[in-house]
């Protein structure tokens, strides 16, 4: 999609190009800047700032290219595996599609997010006694205030469930928590892999994991 970011450039080059007077006035006066910055910095200067931005550049280009690899089907289950999360994501993408607020498909992933939880919970009711796990579906309904082009509109729902996992050590000594969050509804004529199933499978994944790490 367009925007007024990426249109900009153009219009000011088609303008330099028509030989407005006022566009060469003002190329002039940013040419002169420049000029006026180098013969500041001089030559050790400038020297130093390119090599800031050859630095930053070079770690930015190690830290994209150096990511850890990614697990597969078997790696351990306490372990995070993106082939697993990706099998969330493709569950909630492909096979049911799109998920808009109040169709089918939202409720059929509702009920299939609610069974990948309850396998969690049955993982650490068999493997750690120390943990407690809980289940809640939660029905909500409500409206919220929203403004579009100075317009003030309200957008409502109506009995929307949220699906929540609780995990908790039986000997916790404080209320401190961490929540993940993602929503598993898509935007219109999308299957909303990335917005946001993508998002809910680490969410599952991540809770896979620390049922099944024996150290979580």
């Amino acid at each position: 999609e367009g925007s007024p970011q990426s249109a900009h450039p153009a219009l000011a080059v088609y303008a330099a190009q028509g030989g407005s007077g006022r566009a060469r006035e003002r190329s002039g006066r940013r040419s002169l800047r420049v000029m006026a910055m180098a013969t500041m910095l001089g030559a050790s200067g400038a020297f130093k700032v390119l090599f800031v931005y050859t630095v930053i550049i070079f770690i930015s280009y190690q830290s994209w290219h150096s990511l850890p690899e990614p697990l597969g089907p078997s790696a351990q289950p306490g372990l995070f595996s993106e082939h697993r999360a990706m099998a969330v994501v493709r569950k909630l993408a492909d096979d049911i599609g799109g998920r808009q607020v109040g169709t089918n498909g939202v409720r059929e992933a509702g009920r299939y997010l609610l069974s990948e939880l309850e396998d969690i919970r049955a993982v650490a009711e068999a493997e750690r006694p120390d943990l407690d796990v809980e289940i809640d579906v939660q029905t909500t309904s409500g409206a919220y205030h929203l403004e579009l082009f100075l317009t003030p509109f309200y957008l409502t729902y109506d009995n929307l469930e949220n699906v929540i996992l609780r995990i908790r050590p039986r000997n916790a000594t404080t209320n401190a928590a961490l929540l993940v969050n993602a929503h598993f509804d898509s935007a219109i004529a999308s299957p909303g892999a990335a917005d946001c199933a993508a998002c809910t499978a680490i969410a599952v994944e991540v809770a896979r994991a620390i049922v099944s790490s024996d150290s979580a």
